[in-house]
């Protein structure tokens, strides 16, 4: 029979145990409705990207964080995010783009980072589903640490959350330049414009 001493030891590691795990989800939980907020308030582009990475970061105890997205069009990836920012990043440093998210993955995976596309599902009809790729999203641990399976979850289960909501931002940002591209026409144009009835 175990000693008694040994026993309450086994038991106090395995209730730790437990009582880590329970605060794992629950932390994985608050960042899932951290991101929903972020995401809910709407904005620019970079202010929403900023601040996601930013709270990924946070949230998967990440040294570097980065989210690259697509211009509307085109498959190459831009980089609009980063924390920290890719001037204070120990090397590598960050990239400032990337010709398609195949070539994103290689380089997070040989940098050490873990890194997940970003693509937004849709529904075609008739049950049919699709997907359009709107970035990557990439974050590094601590030198020669991985990424908790908790927080590689919890960037599975935001991912397409978050490619919604760049790709609306993406087009508010550009439904407001055509605006102001409309609005110049118009006001170089409030004297030249002569109707005629025929």
């Amino acid at each position: 029979m175990a000693p008694l001493s040994s026993t309450a030891a086994l038991t106090e590691a395995e209730l730790r145990r437990s009582f880590e795990e329970a605060q794992r989800q629950a932390d994985t939980v608050f960042a899932q409705y951290q991101l929903s907020q972020l995401l809910a308030l709407g904005g620019d582009l970079a202010l929403i990207a900023g601040s996601v990475i930013g709270e990924l970061v946070r949230a998967s105890d990440a040294v570097a964080g980065a989210v690259w997205l697509t211009s509307p069009g085109e498959g190459s990836l831009r980089l609009v995010a980063s924390e920290p920012l890719p001037e204070q990043t120990q090397p590598p440093s960050i990239p400032p783009s990337f010709p398609s998210v195949a070539a994103a993955q290689d380089w997070a995976g040989v940098q050490g980072w873990h890194g997940v596309s970003l693509d937004e599902r849709r529904d075609l009809g008739e049950g049919e589903l699709g997907a359009r790729v709107v970035g990557f999203l990439a974050l590094r641990p601590e030198e020669g640490a991985r990424l908790p399976a908790d927080r590689v979850r919890l960037l599975g289960l935001v991912r397409h959350e978050l490619a919604i909501a760049f790709s609306a931002a993406q087009l508010r940002e550009e439904l407001a330049g055509e605006q102001a591209l409309l609005a110049a026409i118009l006001d170089s144009t409030t004297e030249g414009i002569v109707a005629v009835d025929e």
